[in-house]
């Protein structure tokens, strides 16, 4: 069965249910996540490549390494 009413009256329902307190009601609990996935890692990694490869000069025959 459909529920009556305009498409805005249904998201507002939605979001009620969702946020109550933003109605006055109490919070709807958070997933509880570990540290790591909720704020992620700082971790440095090496990167996948270790050959550099230098620059091809184009269209500046005057062009100069840095």
């Amino acid at each position: 069965m459909l529920a009556e009413g305009s498409a805005l009256e249904m998201i507002a329902a939605c979001f009620r249910h969702q946020h109550p307190e933003a109605f006055g009601g109490t919070p709807v609990a958070g997933p509880v996540l570990p540290v790591e996935v909720r704020y992620g890692r700082d971790d440095v990694r090496e990167p996948a490549f270790t050959q550099m490869i230098g620059e091809e000069v184009m269209g500046h025959p005057e062009a100069q390494t840095l």
